[in-house]
């Protein structure tokens, strides 16, 4: 044989043993798809792997964040009563533990204020729709120092909710939840709720501030325009409290509302009528 045979031998031999070592390896190796279907890049098994590790090792990282900020809560420095936006204050049988925003520290937990009394802990609990989270209503859970903050949802029991719904907190006196109720300036509706007894106890309307002092709730309004919402008992103390009142003699081609301003008590149910006058709409 002459030396271009020789040299054509030896070519055939070294690429089958080089396509044998590569078969093996590849089976020993697991990375090829062994159905006869499917036939891809080698570069593109090695991508999907990294990207799968990296995406786990993501998700460790943030799974292990907030197991680091799901902190015991009486490790934590609380702000007082003073730092909140609340309105109504403690009692001595149900007193205020202290507050704190969770949203500051870590965002990813979606959780806002903290409130948190003997009795129950308030949750600013974010609400998702679609691909957003948003902030808006709260859950009252029984407070239970040994359920870390962020497993209240799943672990705790909730006493009360109002997620997705334009409600903010107001404050917690003994069992009496207090909500405000409106997305703006002006009237705005206020209600309690009874933790105890699982019952709403008092709905009512308010211009622009309320007060709540020696169990009276105060700076509540009724119009004639939404009279109709109330009892019966409320509606008679409105209309003989509106039969004293004189009517204006001038009206300046305006439209006039009669309004009352009162205070209800929690502990005895009594409204007393503060005052009462004629406003002017158009």
């Amino acid at each position: 044989m002459n030396k271009m045979t020789y040299v054509s031998i030896f070519i055939i031999i070294f690429l089958t043993m080089c396509n044998r070592n590569s078969n093996q390896n590849g089976v020993e190796n697991n990375l090829f798809i062994t159905s006869n279907e499917t036939n891809h890049d080698i570069s593109f098994d090695y991508n999907v792997i990294e990207q799968n590790q990296l995406l786990s090792k993501i998700i460790e990282t943030k799974t292990n964040e907030l197991e680091m900020i799901d902190f015991d809560i009486s490790t934590v420095d609380l702000l007082g009563f003073n730092k909140t936006n609340l309105s109504v204050r403690y009692t001595e049988e149900n007193n205020f533990i202290g507050y704190i925003d969770l949203y500051k520290i870590n965002p990813d937990i979606h959780i806002g204020g903290v409130y948190i009394y003997d009795k129950y802990i308030v949750l600013d609990e974010f609400y998702q729709s679609g691909n957003s989270w948003f902030i808006g209503g709260f859950n009252v859970y029984e407070y239970i120092p040994d359920i870390k903050i962020t497993k209240y949802k799943s672990l705790g029991n909730r006493v009360y909710s109002c997620i997705g719904m334009p409600y903010q907190f107001k404050g917690i006196h003994n069992d009496y939840l207090f909500i405000d109720i409106g997305t703006g300036p002006g009237i705005r509706g206020i209600e309690i709720f009874d933790l105890k007894n699982n019952e709403v106890m008092f709905s009512a309307s308010y211009d622009n501030w309320f007060y709540f002092q020696d169990n009276k709730v105060g700076g509540l309004v009724i119009s004639e325009r939404n009279i109709r919402n109330y009892d019966k008992d409320l509606i008679t103390i409105f209309f003989n409290y509106k039969e004293n009142v004189k009517f204006p003699e001038e009206t300046f081609g305006l439209y006039p509302i009669f309004v009352i301003n009162y205070t209800y008590n929690v502990l005895t149910k009594e409204i007393e009528v503060v005052s009462g006058k004629y406003l002017f709409e158009q």
